[in-house]
């Protein structure tokens, strides 16, 4: 018997077909992210963080979330090889999904654990819909991170080199996002209480450890930068918010699209909770309830006023699936019979690409108004322009704007101009800070780019003129 993994789960040959379906599922998302890498690579961080990789010619980690450094070196090690940018697209937007097959395969074929596959298969699809489109979010990477960290850990009893990987990936799960902490405590404390793990010294002690990990990304986080700013929303929370707690947007958001969009989670949540009950297991249920209910008033704190970016919200409600659909994993479907099994996964998994492949359409309005603005700036002989005015309609069709500029020359070349045509949107007060008379000087997503600092095997900045005003 393996020491660190005491339960008989993965033993049970329908565990091992319900995984093989979960990582047929990641097989589809990756030819989705195929498919779709135009709507995914020219929307915001995709392009930003392809752009500042071809021209710096260096991976792009911010906010020390270095497990991101998987997806990022498939661009990066094209871009050396001077591969097309369109296939540089391709080789980005298939980097996330090909990552996520990867480390279900691990889990399943080195670690024999398919509990973690299917776990990872339910993250990826039953809270997503438009943030399919929006891959950039490194949560999901340190989720990945985390999985393959659970893997390693349980083959721990056949060498000290797993156990040494596994740790290893543990603290690059957490270091990767923040979020990955609270999906991690959940899990390693869960294994204990429900004997996937046994209790012992040893495994008290690494538990003791993960703490210890996640308690020094909290305080690099407290002080440092973007995660900064959203651990002092939770840290200086005042006590009469909370009275208003339900009534705040995001909450109602939340509330209605669990009904619309995220139904599914609902239900396998519900039914691993009855799972639990019918089999008097009232502390890991009252764990996971306490869990789930702490992490979703973590994110209703933070995200208070937000209630209409659904692709960023939804990235952000991803890891709450691995607290509140543990049970079903665990509990639910061992006590399925294999057809039953294959026949409700295959269901939510057939819904949720649907809802996926449906919720593209926003992404390739995007790209049609980006090609109709290429367009008048070809009719206009125009390569540089400053648009300082949108009317709401088209602002709400963008999402958000401040990729444009990246997301136009990239689109520019790949219709095969030179020079490219870009352009960027700012109001008539940032232009006043912001714009250059220069005319080797490319107004970025966040920076001034001069010509020189331009990837020329990729781009060719238009130098003879300045930018137009509109």
């Amino acid at each position: 018997m393996d020491p660190n993994v005491n339960s008989p789960l993965n033993t049970m040959p329908e565990m091992r077909r319900f995984a093989t379906l979960a990582l047929i599922t990641q097989l589809v998302l990756l030819l989705l992210s195929l498919f779709f890498y135009k709507e995914r690579m020219l929307f915001l961080d995709a392009p930003h963080v392809l752009f500042r990789i071809i021209n710096t010619q260096q991976l792009k980690i911010e906010e020390h979330r270095y497990g991101s450094f998987i997806t990022q070196s498939f661009p990066l090690i094209g871009s050396w090889l001077h591969v097309p940018l369109r296939w540089l697209m391709v080789l980005y937007s298939a980097s996330f999904n090909l990552f996520f097959l990867a480390a279900g395969s691990i889990c399943y074929r080195w670690g024999k654990r398919y509990d973690l596959t299917i776990l990872l298969a339910l993250y990826n699809t039953l809270f997503v819909t438009a943030t399919f489109f929006w891959p950039n979010n490194e949560v999901h990477q340190g989720v990945a991170w985390l999985m393959m960290a659970f893997a390693f850990f349980s083959m721990g009893h056949r060498h000290l080199l797993w156990l040494i990987i596994s740790a290893t990936l543990f603290a690059l799960a957490i270091w990767t996002h923040p979020l990955v902490m609270l999906p991690a405590l959940f899990l390693w404390f869960f294994f204990l209480f429900s004997k996937q793990i046994q209790v012992t010294p040893f495994n008290i002690g690494a538990g003791i450890v993960l703490i210890a990990v996640a308690y020094a990304k909290f305080y690099q986080g407290q002080h440092h930068g973007y995660d900064s700013g959203k651990i002092e929303l939770v840290t200086e929370l005042k006590g009469d918010k909370i009275k208003h707690l339900l009534s705040s947007p995001q909450v109602r958001t939340f509330v209605k699209d669990c009904i619309t969009h995220y139904w599914l989670f609902v239900l396998l949540s519900v039914a691993g909770m009855a799972s639990l009950l019918h089999r008097r297991a009232y502390l890991l249920a009252t764990y996971t309830i306490l869990c789930s209910a702490g992490y979703l008033l973590l994110l209703f704190i933070t995200y208070w006023e937000v209630s209409d970016l659904r692709f960023y919200m939804e990235s952000e409600y991803m890891p709450l699936t691995l607290i509140a659909c543990a049970p079903f994993v665990y509990y639910t479907l061992p006590a399925l019979q294999l057809k039953q099994g294959i026949l409700l996964l295959a269901l939510v998994f057939v819904i949720k690409i649907i809802y996926i492949i449906a919720a593209a359409q926003p992404f390739r309005e995007r790209i049609t108004w980006l090609e109709m603005m290429n367009s008048r700036m070809k009719q206009q002989q125009v390569h540089k322009l400053v648009v300082t005015h949108i009317d709401e309609q088209t602002n709400k069709k963008l999402l958000m704007n401040w990729g444009t500029p990246v997301e136009s020359i990239m689109l520019s070349q790949l219709q095969g101009e030179k020079p490219q045509r870009t352009f960027i949107i700012e109001d008539s007060a940032q232009l006043k800070t912001f714009y250059t008379f220069g005319r080797d000087t490319l107004l970025g997503c966040f920076e001034k780019v001069s010509a020189g600092r331009i990837n020329s095997h990729y781009f060719l900045l238009d130098t003879t003129s300045t930018y137009t005003i509109e």
